[in-house]
């Protein structure tokens, strides 16, 4: 990739450059520094520059004879100054803004990028999924994994949710990697709570799955609260093995007023997420180890539809108990909302649990297929409203995912 660009000169130059270096390279993703949840992020497919077949083409024909021809100086030189020309007038025309509510064209977005800074980065051909870990740095250096989830997205690049825990590479993988940044921020000075992204894909070169880290987000991040929201649900552990969630099953014998093994030791004033990265050896020992039971979740933490805004309260969770859309607190699965503001802003979050992923999926699903029916998907726009509503992408996102556990 290439960092630091201030210029949109520098933007051309920079581009021009790592397609020439690495010219079977599909997709190329710019990314501005500030922004978050893909807001900033465009994308560009090399496919649009007449100039990469050509290359393509010549690479091919030289290097049966010369095999370090693509490397040489001056041919490197020469299909750069070729693709400066190209991009110069190409790439405003095709690249594709992931949010063009906020940056409504190619002109408002380098505004932007050249002001804080941005990055470009490589774009895999084939992935396989974008999970992403969660994290706390102590101040003594010590560091605690908090929880691996895979991200949802709504539209291309454009975060919406998470599926936990993560199904796109093994756990060991994921997790040792994730430690070993965090080690690297803690030996730069950063301490506190780090989101790291990471995406997955197949390399045909090397015939196998790989995994690079792609964003850095230094605070609690949006998937940390959701889960933050699930732990408290559930009081459970997570087996730092696999990355599972595991509970205890409910026990009909508690006597009121006992203290609750189901809260896994959380003392009063113990944080949330600090105490909740292994499975309690005390619990393990009270209930055998094959008769914990699993828990999953998908979270979508901030639908918008501005038709929400009509229902009331009561009216609301009434009909929701009506259809079954509800929280079992004793069985610890069904669906829960997050309420990040009132009904009126139209804002709802869903947090879908169940024993195994398919479950949780069909959980959201059948919510957001109850408010399609109280509400619809078409936007009533009022006067003031500019936003857009999300809510149909969401629902396409989670029928997609419906589709593949099917």
């Amino acid at each position: 990739g290439a960092p630091d660009l201030y210029e949109e000169e520098e933007i051309h130059s920079a581009l021009a450059k790592l397609i020439a270096a690495y010219i079977d390279v599909p997709r190329w993703i710019f990314k501005i520094d500030d922004e978050f949840g893909g807001r900033g992020h465009a994308y560009f497919d090399v496919v649009n520059l007449k100039q990469v077949v050509k290359l393509r083409n010549e690479r091919a024909k030289f290097s049966k004879a010369d095999q370090g021809y693509w490397g040489r100086p001056e041919v490197q030189e020469g299909a750069r100054m070729r693709l400066i020309e190209n991009l110069r007038t190409v790439l405003k025309q095709k690249v594709v803004l992931a949010g063009p509510e906020v940056y409504k064209d190619w002109k408002r977005y380098v505004k932007t990028f050249t002001r804080v800074g941005g990055v470009i980065e490589a774009c895999p051909l084939d992935v396989r999924g974008s999970p992403s870990a969660n994290l706390l740095i102590e101040p003594s250096g010590s560091i605690t994994l908090i929880s691996t989830q895979d991200q949802i997205f709504a539209t291309p690049f454009r975060y919406c949710g998470s599926s936990f825990p993560q199904r796109s590479v093994p756990h060991v993988a994921i997790r040792g990697a994730a430690l070993a940044i965090c080690q690297k921020l803690f030996d730069k000075g950063i301490i506190g709570y780090v989101g790291i992204d990471f995406v997955t894909f197949w390399d045909s070169g090397t015939n196998s799955q790989r995994l690079w880290a792609v964003d850095l987000n230094i605070g609690l991040t949006r998937s940390a609260c959701s889960y933050a929201l699930f732990h408290f649900l559930m009081g459970g552990r997570i087996d730092t093995a696999t990355g599972e969630y595991m509970i205890e099953p409910w026990d009909t014998s508690k006597v009121d007023g006992e203290e609750s093994k189901l809260s896994g030791g959380l003392s009063s004033g113990s944080s949330i997420l600090e105490d909740s990265s292994v499975l309690s050896a005390k619990s393990s020992s009270i209930v055998p180890r094959n008769k914990l039971e699993s828990r999953c979740y998908v979270a979508h933490d901030c639908i918008y539809h501005p038709n929400l805004g009509s229902m009331q309260y009561g009216a609301f969770f009434n009909l929701c108990r009506l259809h079954g859309v509800a929280f079992d607190l004793q069985e610890r699965q069904g669906t829960a909302f997050m309420l990040a503001d009132s009904l009126v802003g139209g804002t709802v979050g869903i947090l879908g649990v169940g024993t195994t992923q398919p479950k949780a999926i069909r959980s959201v699903g059948k919510c957001l297929k109850f408010i399609e029916g109280q509400v619809g998907t078409l936007h009533q726009k009022g006067e003031f409203d500019q936003v857009k509503s999300n809510f149909m992408d969401i629902l396409s996102s989670i029928k997609d995912l419906q589709s593949k556990i099917q």
